[in-house]
């Protein structure tokens, strides 16, 4: 393994470094993780729901246990999970696993 100089690479929720990418078209700033923590590291910012595709605003989603299986809820219905969904999120995960140190 390499080690490089530079900051450590830590994933960041999107809506916590403050962009406006939450269901309700806001945000969760973290004011600490960005102006305090941000000093010593390099965040790379991260939002599931956009990389598969989902709009802002949308609906909440949750993912819930049913039957044994995990699905995906959105709204009052639970929808099963895409092909194309699926595969964007498997993406942003393998895409961003081999180049962060931590996630938060």
């Amino acid at each position: 393994m390499q080690i490089t100089a530079g900051p450590i690479r830590i994933g960041i929720s999107t809506c916590l470094s403050g962009d406006k990418v939450r269901y309700d078209g806001g945000h969760k700033r973290d004011r600490f993780l960005t102006d305090t923590l941000g000093r010593l590291v390099e965040w790379v910012p991260v939002c599931p729901e956009v990389e598969i595709g989902m709009g802002t605003p949308r609906e909440s989603i949750q993912l819930v246990q049913r039957h044994g299986y995990i699905r995906l809820t959105q709204g009052p219905g639970v929808s099963e999970p895409t092909p194309d969904g699926i595969g964007a999120a498997k993406s942003c995960v393998t895409i961003t696993s081999g180049l962060l140190v931590g996630f938060t």
